[in-house]
């Protein structure tokens, strides 16, 4: 590939990492979920924080028993989306788990727009509804050791974040939500990207050399947002290489770490093409890392020819895990 064509495909990458989020999903009449889920207990709009995004849904079969907990994270790229997309896009998926006596939640997060940290402050409102869930888990019916997540795009990238992460838990913190477990006990993610140290992405496409350095800066300035940084040489210094190594799914991954469960349907071929951020690739290369470390996992990009020969639907997968 000569240096032209290498730096323009360089630039349409970029690009097109930028316009690749998902559409956002526009206030609407939910009054379908209410009928839908009639023969369940079903609480929406519960705070976890003082921020209006800081909410969640709950749907219990009963209120009878302790539930294990099935927890949705939408997609959007951190920019926008919404929790009722578990609803429109997994009714079917839900009412399953409600037949097995599994409790099911879906989570609104804060948007890369209120955060002056980046990222982590999405994530983090993920770790700590999580922990809120366990903290409080006696008053909403769950069993605060059973608790899953999956999402698509952004959320599925959160809620493997979740599941590699190390514990958490903050004991010294005067909010005693934080001194809960973080962890949970496995995650599901449609469409997810590889790692969230999007530095190594180079890596994931190094067959199309893809490369960062050499890119203009307002083709730079989403990563920087992505990343709370002003200036591109940031990345390389030594808080951002921190900040870059809590977000790498690849080296958080260890053989503790409960199992996973990625699907990428997106096809192959060249990332300028086919689908940047949902890629085949980042499920090849989340699958060879989970080798590597020992972590349990089953992954789905049929466009490589890349499956599991238990052929485990998500909720199969889920259910497994939480009633066995």
């Amino acid at each position: 590939m000569s240096k032209t064509i290498h730096s323009y495909s360089s630039l349409l990458f970029i690009a097109f990492l930028i316009l690749s989020n998902a559409a956002c999903i526009h206030a609407q009449d939910n009054s379908f979920i209410a009928d839908s889920l009639d023969k369940y207990v079903l609480k929406t709009d519960i705070h976890y924080g003082d921020h209006e995004r800081q909410v969640f849904d709950l749907v219990l079969p009963d209120t009878n028993s302790l539930y294990p907990l099935v927890v949705f994270i939408h997609g959007g790229g951190f920019k926008n989306g919404d929790k009722v997309h578990a609803f429109e896009r997994y009714m079917k998926g839900v009412k399953k788990l409600m037949d097995n006596k599994v409790a099911f939640a879906t989570i609104n997060y804060r948007f890369l727009e209120h955060s002056d940290n980046g990222v982590m402050t999405c994530l983090e409102d993920g770790r700590y509804c999580v922990q809120h869930l366990k903290h409080y888990a006696l008053d909403y019916n769950i069993d605060p050791d059973k608790i899953v997540a999956f999402g698509e795009s952004a959320g599925a990238g959160m809620s493997l974040w979740l599941a590699l992460s190390d514990n958490m838990a903050d004991s010294t913190n005067t909010d005693p939500v934080c001194h809960e477990s973080s962890r949970i006990c496995a995650a599901g993610a449609f469409a997810t990207q590889s790692t969230y140290d999007i530095l190594r992405w180079e890596e994931v496409f190094e067959d199309w050399d893809v490369t960062f350095d050499n890119l203009p800066m307002p083709l730079k300035r989403p990563i920087l947002d992505f990343y709370g940084a002003e200036h591109y040489n940031d990345l390389k210094k030594d808080e951002f290489v921190k900040y870059r190594k809590d977000l790498d799914f690849f080296e958080l991954m260890s053989q503790d770490d409960p199992p996973i469960w990625v699907r990428n349907n997106s096809s192959d071929g060249h990332p300028l093409f086919f689908d940047t951020q949902h890629h085949p690739l980042h499920a090849k290369y989340l699958k060879t890392y989970a080798e590597k470390a020992g972590v349990e996992h089953m992954v789905f990009a049929p466009a490589l020819n890349i499956t599991d020969e238990s052929e485990e639907t998500l909720m199969d997968f889920f259910l497994r895990i939480l009633t066995e």
